[in-house]
């Protein structure tokens, strides 16, 4: 499934609420604990599928997408018909939404499950992240779903980082550039000293630089891929290139 290419790339945003307060996301101003999530047409959005076969459902930013109300309905009704992936901060697996996916789901229709770690957030509780965590990625790895850890390293938290994955005990990726909303190309970027890269490499964390986490900033530019993008919106309309 790693190798699978999609022509067609429909970018959901299910969430703008998220239960972190990263001091690094990017879209943090706009992010509202509290808001009332605006219902998704999720007919439309299978409609979407069946018009173009075999492409991929990504659900990603600006908040958290699995705290979205639809989130699992959205998952389980287009893994039905298509290609679903999503990006996760990785503190709500326990919950009714994960368990539904779990039963009910096509799952060799999930093409992969991305777990954004953000450090700064955990030190409180590592303990019971690193559970969820390794039991949402074993009931995953049970039904042939891949998964992948991500966090973004700088200096400044290294050695977080590498806490974070002793602690986990499975294989984390980083990225070294963060896309800026809708400006594909113009990135953040950190330069990494030399006990950094000594250090990532002793570990064995590596650099993730899979598109799939985001693909909405490749809107009106070409995709590394070579796929058409999509952004679904809320009534099921679509905007594309």
């Amino acid at each position: 499934m790693g190798a699978q290419q999609f022509s067609y790339v429909f970018s959901v945003r299910p969430s703008t609420s998220c239960n972190l307060h990263c001091s690094y996301c990017y879209r943090a101003d706009e992010l509202v604990a509290d808001l009332a999530q605006r219902p998704f047409d999720v007919d439309a959005m299978v409609w979407h599928a069946l018009e173009r076969p075999g492409s991929l459902f990504n659900f990603c930013g600006y908040g958290e997408t699995m705290l979205h109300p639809q989130f699992h309905d959205m998952i389980i009704a287009l893994s039905q018909v298509t290609y679903v992936n999503w990006v996760t901060n990785g503190t709500v697996f326990r919950g009714k939404a994960f368990d539904a996916i779990l039963a009910r789901a096509r799952h060799h229709h999930i093409h992969s499950v991305v777990i954004s770690l953000h450090f700064e957030q955990l030190a409180k509780r590592i303990d019971t992240f690193a559970r969820d965590v390794r039991y949402a990625v074993q009931a995953l790895s049970e039904r042939r779903v891949q998964t992948h850890l991500t966090t973004i390293v700088t200096d400044d938290n290294i050695d977080a980082v590498i806490a974070l994955k002793d602690r986990i005990g499975l294989p984390i990726g980083y990225k070294t550039t963060f896309p800026q909303f809708f400006q594909a190309g113009e990135t953040r970027t950190w330069g990494y000293s030399a006990r950094t890269t000594r250090l990532l490499e002793d570990h064995g964390i590596e650099p993730d630089q899979d598109f799939r986490h985001d693909p909405l900033p490749f809107l009106g530019k070409p995709c590394p891929n070579g796929a058409r993008v999509f952004e679904v919106m809320h009534d099921g309309t679509s905007l594309s290139l």
